[in-house]
């Protein structure tokens, strides 16, 4: 939006600034910058015309500046970084590798970008760029292709064969019928062959299987893994590796270190192993020195003449990047000693003077609050910015005014940014009650100018701004809503991370427990046997049955048993060996069912038949009490809601079971609807089953509504019969 930067236009310094960055390439100092207006000043200098990296000091510090910066453009990323002292042991989440392909993706294909990356970040050893663009599989319509070669090349670059694709990195073949989940895409893509040619490309949903996107000309497939291999270089790789372990082990052995030669022997096997059964699954960058000699950091994969580099507080940046060389230095030294590593793993990393080196090499700015000096560059030219904070309003809407009645009467222009559009529009309406010149403006338009806001003076728009800022030599201001109100931050859920599954592995059952069979019914684990059949030794579970029977399941037959779920003190029947009881029993529960699901249809038959109250659609209101949730919505939440929502809109009665674990926002569902019931003049009864949770959902309720004219009360044994009196009859005169 031009209106946030045309002002600077009247800034000397910043003329300056920008004049000598685009015409010199030595490293420039900006001093006197504060939080929230570094990320104004990076996002005036780059446009739209050139690519940005940020080094901060920590991930801490990266999300922050990556929040402000999204107020200012849409192409911003975070470059997550790895754990570097736990390379050997660490297989990475596909969200870290996603996080990357992302933005090496926008690279490859010439988008302008602004990303955020710590300083532990680009002293990653990468390979180059060209080995990510050679191994991007291009698909067209009416290609002609091999599908078996195509799905070699698939797991080549680091892709998972299943039978039906859930998330990305996997791919299923059915039939004539490709699916690839790409690692850099939302939706998944469905390719249909007429014998070996690609007869149409769609995009679906992986979870309901439906066609979203038709007729796609062409599908990019882009590397899972950040690190591809021919057979040749991991042949190349085995035999250095090889090399040097029985160079080091035999050094170990002459001064008898025997454990260490063993350890680093059964290390490198591991290695080995892993890494030909996932090719590309497990972390290879401890290895890479082995793999590739001539490996880079992610600033390499910026082109020089369109990128900026901007450094956060470069001393504490320097301490941070020392702090780590140090820190892997002595830790790889140490596992070197003890067999743990071999010696190319030491280079693992890239050294803080590189890594600094690299960072010189753009047109650089160092971005401080102070004027410092420091040890790894030396500016060019020194630039000192005169910018104040923003005072803290602590809810005093009052005060606000009048400081900005006092700012109209010196000329300043002000934009107010909220983080909601329904509280951005509630202020510009309540400003001009103090007979200021206010406009509400969507962020979506690019075009508004300073023009604009000088014929109103205050410009208010939505948006998330941590805080605000002042140029008063220009007499321009932004002031963030946290400025104005007790800041809001949206916190993400602690949700447990697990999938339902039946029994995993023998670590879950214990000697005693009853197990059902699908095929035998219930009996009682004994154990784990070996025994030998056709002279091999396998592992058996042992189940013990009524009348003394004795079952041997396979030790990977573990998908057709399961745990006894009748509760801890419940001593179920066993079930006897042969016999038709467990056949009968699962019988009468077949025909239950069905009795069930008949009395269900006919239940919903009549309910079909009936029509429910027509809530309104949403108001002004609820968009931003929904606004004003202090964290950050799941999807299956936002799901939940948007259904549950619908429903009540619809004229069908509602009949709706919303179902989550601790902790997973059922209770947000139920004040949303409770609040929209509301909206349509309704009373709204919320049950639940202790007086414990009574209590606690009264102060979530009363918490979340504080702001509106609307009564929370409560019935519960807590409360006096005086005043369960006078709540009953509050219902009953509506």
């Amino acid at each position: 939006m031009k209106a946030y930067f045309e002002p600077l236009q009247e800034l000397n310094e910043f003329n300056l600034l920008e004049e000598y960055m685009l015409k010199n390439d030595a490293p420039v100092a900006v001093t006197g910058c504060i939080d929230g207006q570094k990320e104004h000043l990076i996002s005036a200098l780059l446009k739209d015309d050139k690519n940005g990296i940020i080094i901060v000091e920590n991930e801490i510090k990266a999300r922050a500046m990556w929040q402000d910066l999204k107020l200012y453009s849409d192409e911003v990323y975070i470059y997550p970084q790895k754990d570097v002292l736990f390379y050997s042991a660490d297989i990475h989440s596909n969200s870290i590798v996603a996080g990357r392909m992302k933005i090496i993706q926008k690279l490859i294909e010439g988008v302008k970008i602004k990303v955020v990356m710590t300083a532990q970040a680009a002293m990653d050893n990468i390979r180059r760029i060209d080995t990510i663009k050679n191994n991007i599989i291009k698909i067209n319509a009416f290609d002609t292709i091999d599908v078996d070669d195509l799905a070699r090349k698939l797991i080549r670059i680091g892709y998972v064969r299943q039978s039906q694709v859930e998330a990305p990195a996997q791919f299923a073949i059915r039939g004539g019928i490709v699916d690839i989940y790409p690692l850099t895409e939302q939706l998944p893509y469905r390719i249909e062959l007429f014998g070996d040619e690609v007869d149409t490309i769609r995009a679906f949903d992986a979870q309901s299987q439906r066609t979203v996107v038709d007729n796609i000309e062409q599908a990019q497939i882009y590397p899972a893994c950040e690190y591809v291999f021919d057979k040749e270089t991991v042949d190349k790789a085995f035999k250095s590796m090889d090399k040097d372990l029985k160079k080091v082990s035999g050094v170990f052995r002459a001064n008898m270190q025997n454990e260490e030669a063993a350890r680093l022997e059964a290390s490198v096997a591991q290695f080995k192993e892993n890494f030909e059964c996932g090719m590309g699954e497990y972390a290879v960058e401890s290895f890479i020195k082995y793999f590739d000699k001539d490996t880079v950091s992610i600033l390499d994969y910026f082109p020089k003449d369109s990128t900026y580099l901007f450094v956060d507080e470069i001393t504490r940046v320097g301490d941070s990047l020392k702090a780590i060389g140090m820190q892997f230095e002595e830790s790889m030294r140490t596992r070197l000693e003890k067999g743990y590593i071999l010696p190319k793993q030491v280079d693992a990393l890239i050294a803080p003077r590189q890594v600094m080196l690299s960072a010189t090499s753009f047109k650089m700015a160092m971005l401080s609050t102070i004027s410092v000096r420091n040890d790894l560059v030396t500016p060019g030219k020194v630039f000192d910015f005169t910018v104040k904070s923003i005072n803290n309003y602590n809810n005093n809407f009052e005060q606000l005014a009048k400081e900005l009645l006092v700012w109209k009467n010196k000329n300043y222009k002000v934009v107010v940014v909220c983080t909601s559009s329904s509280r951005a529009m509630r202020i510009a309406r309540d400003l001009e009650e103090y007979e200021l010149n206010a406009i509400y403006v969507d962020r979506e338009n690019k075009e508004y100018s300073s023009k604009e806001i000088l014929s109103r003076q205050i410009f208010v728009t939505h948006g998330n701004l941590s805080k605000g800022f002042e140029y008063p030599l220009i007499k321009f201001a932004i002031i963030s809503e946290s400025d104005i109100f007790k800041s809001i931050r949206k916190k993400k859920y602690n949700k447990p991370q697990y999938q339902g599954t039946k029994i995993a592995s023998f670590t879950e059952l214990n000697v005693g427990d009853y197990i059902v069979h699908e095929n035998h019914g219930i009996g009682i684990y004994k154990g784990i046997e070996k025994i030998e059949v056709e002279k091999i030794i396998k592992d058996y579970i042992k189940i013990e049955y009524a009348a003394g029977g004795v079952l041997y399941v396979p030790a990977s037959g573990l998908d057709v048993i399961q745990k006894y779920s009748g509760g801890k003190d419940a001593s179920p029947k066993l079930n006897k060996l042969n016999s038709a009881e467990w056949k009968n029993t699962k019988t009468r529960v077949k025909s239950a069912v069905k009795d069930i699901a008949k009395e269900l249809v006919q239940l919903y038959a009549a309910r079909q038949a009936k029509k429910g109250f027509c809530f309104d659609e949403d108001s002004l209101w609820q968009h931003e009490f929904e606004e004003m949730f202090p964290f950050e919505e799941t999807k299956d939440q936002l799901d939940a809601i948007e259904a549950t929502k619908n429903d009540m809109q619809s004229p069908k009665i509602m009949d709706r079971l919303i179902c989550g674990d601790v902790g997973f926002g059922k209770t947000e569902i139920a004040i949303r609807a409770a609040f929209k019931a509301v909206q349509s003049s309704k009373q709204v009864a919320f049950l639940v089953p202790t007086t414990i949770l009574a209590k606690q959902h009264y102060n979530t309720f009363s918490q979340r509504m504080k702001d509106y004219p609307i009564s929370v009360e409560m019935l519960s044994r807590f409360r006096t019969p005086k005043e369960i009196e006078q709540v009953i009859k509050k219902l009953k005169t509506g």
